[in-house]
């Protein structure tokens, strides 16, 4: 574990992540699943790891 989120679990901050606030802009039509997948290919190309299941999810309808 990271230790800024080390420090937010110790101190009783609810933790999301990334995939966590994506899927609730998602939810509350903040975002588009064509935003969504312009999202996700930004992220592959930094190396940002996403599991095809949380893939699946986020993209789908």
């Amino acid at each position: 574990m990271k230790k800024g989120k080390k420090v937010a679990k110790d101190l009783g901050v609810y933790i999301i992540g990334l995939v966590g606030i994506l899927l609730i802009y998602k939810k509350r039509g903040i975002l588009s699943i064509d935003e969504l997948k312009l999202i996700t290919l930004e992220l592959d190309s930094v190396d940002f790891r996403l599991s095809s299941s949380l893939l699946r999810l986020l993209l789908e309808d």
